[in-house]
């Protein structure tokens, strides 16, 4: 048991040393800004931006400051001139990690939005990687299937300068 906990903890620090690749540009200059991200200008690089920008962060915004005020996050008039906000599933309105957003203020919103963000990156790379050590894979190999597994919630995390 003790063997598996320092390998636990070493495959933590590796996907934490990734975190902190992804998330170097918020850290070392305090702030996301999505247009920075696009060698085009500003009007021509609003049409680049991740569905994540323009449709998942307003909704998420939405359901928090509604489940704030006291009221049921049902419909969400800023998506597509309304639609049903509680039906999207990609908002996840019940999911665990959004207790951050409801329970912290919500000035703290840009940057629990990043923390919500690493939650599932963490949480998708452990439990690939204790599903690799289950099928009896050294640790290393269970890293790699955890960092293989959560490359794709990075959006690439090699190709950000």
């Amino acid at each position: 048991m003790k063997r598996f906990t320092w390998e636990f903890l070493i495959a933590t620090a590796v996907h934490f040393v990734f975190l902190l690749w992804f998330f170097r540009g918020p850290i070392i200059h305090g702030q996301v800004d999505s247009l920075s991200q696009s060698e085009k200008p500003a009007p021509q690089s609003l049409f680049d931006l991740p569905e994540m920008a323009y449709e998942l962060l307003p909704a998420l915004a939405v359901q928090t400051r509604e489940l704030k005020e006291g009221v049921f996050p049902t419909w969400d008039p800023y998506s597509q001139g309304g639609t049903p906000l509680i039906g999207k599933m990609q908002n996840g309105v019940f999911a665990p990690y959004h207790l951050l957003l409801y329970v912290l203020p919500i000035a703290w919103l840009p940057l629990v939005l990043s923390l919500v963000i690493a939650l599932k990156s963490y949480l998708t790379f452990i439990f690939a990687y204790l599903y690799a050590r289950s099928l009896r894979l050294n640790a290393w190999t269970g890293i790699l299937a955890g960092s293989l597994y959560v490359l794709p919630t990075y959006g690439g995390i090699f190709s950000w300068a």
